[in-house]
């Protein structure tokens, strides 16, 4: 491995693509498969000068920004103030988001879910909390998730009251029979 790049550089290009790794929210297997298909290896630790700054621009282009250890509410990029959206939020806890993750897998299972896969429940927390994954949810958008996860999961698991004689098609309403009193005299 004949790397070109001084020790600090190549520290702080691999210290980018493993926080580029976790602010794009990549999953290891996700990648890895980036890792392959730039350079064919499976490892940071095994790239050259080259193919590390190939991965940070294929990052940059993925939408990975540089924060300078800026705080919220700081300036962002050219000084500019960041709006209220963009900064910093507390991002959801793992275990928040395993648990969203567990309680989608049940509402498959009881059949109130389509689509089992990450793609589904991405889609699902991009349509109610206007985010892309559900890993960027912020504290209180995870909390509100399982609470509505959890309520669909229960409405999934409440059998449907089968109609009986004289029930109405929707089930709300329920016609006496036999009476042969309607109240109309």
């Amino acid at each position: 491995m004949s790397n070109q790049l001084p020790k600090d550089l190549r520290q702080n290009l691999l210290a980018k693509i493993h926080i580029g790794k976790k602010q794009l929210g990549m999953f290891d297997d996700e990648y890895r498969e980036l890792l392959r298909g730039l350079t064919g290896k499976e490892s940071a630790k095994e790239l050259e000068a080259g193919e590390l700054k190939r991965v940070v621009e294929a990052m940059y282009g993925m939408g990975f920004r540089v924060s300078n250890g800026q705080k919220a509410g700081g300036r962002g990029q050219k000084g500019k103030k960041l709006s209220p959206q963009t900064r910093e939020k507390p991002k959801a806890e793992k275990t928040q988001v395993d648990k969203i993750r567990a309680l989608w897998i049940e509402g498959y299972q009881v059949g109130v879910v389509r689509n089992r896969y990450e793609s589904g429940l991405n889609g699902f927390v991009k349509r109610m909390f206007k985010v892309e994954r559900v890993e960027w949810l912020s504290v209180e958008q995870a909390q509100k998730c399982i609470e509505a996860i959890k309520a669909m999961v229960e409405r999934g698991k409440i059998p449907p009251t089968p109609l009986k004689k004289g029930d109405t098609e929707q089930g709300t309403g329920h016609i006496e029979q036999g009476s042969g009193n309607d109240g109309a005299e």
